[in-house]
């Protein structure tokens, strides 16, 4: 599974949002499933005010969640990097073959290779790694050597059927 690699940048940010959750969620806790502002004293002025204030942190945490996903999609890639790296320095993934070296190991199917690979064991949702699969492919069909005969129609329409 490609692990996200933790960078400075990524940590900070991540920091930044728990800090204005936690201060978002206490001053819910404050205000009381009836949502009083009048019980909020976390917060300066009347009503209106807290209820502009919860407003611009709740944008503030918007703006801190775009930033951690940015890092975060560069940290995916900085570990997928870093898998590609380590999968050309073995030469291939565990279980497929390298090149002509097809006969020294045991053949495999498509299949087992496949559920083998990073790529499927790393799949989240639609989002995966990359993996290679070095093997052999052969043709089992060729249309141009034995395919169906072509369809010749002519010009002439028939009226009925006799």
């Amino acid at each position: 599974m490609t692990d996200m690699l933790e960078f400075p940048a990524l940590k900070d940010a991540l920091g930044k949002l728990d800090e204005k959750n936690k201060k978002l969620h206490g001053i819910f806790g404050e205000a009381g499933p009836e949502m009083d502002m009048a019980k909020v004293k976390s917060l300066d002025g009347d009503s209106a005010a807290k209820v502009e204030a919860i407003r611009a942190l709740n944008k503030e945490i918007d703006e801190a969640g775009e930033k951690v996903d940015e890092l975060k999609g560069v940290a995916r890639a900085a570990a997928r990097s870093k898998e590609w790296e380590a999968a050309q320095e073995k030469g291939a993934e565990a279980g497929s073959t390298k090149g002509g070296h097809a006969e020294a190991k045991a053949l495999k199917d498509f299949g087992d290779l496949f559920v083998k690979s990073l790529a499927f064991k790393g799949r989240q949702g639609q989002n995966g790694p990359e993996a290679r699969l070095d093997m052999e492919l052969k043709a089992l069909f060729d249309t141009t050597a034995a395919g169906t005969p072509e369809t010749v129609r002519g010009p002439r329409i028939v009226d009925y059927v006799t």
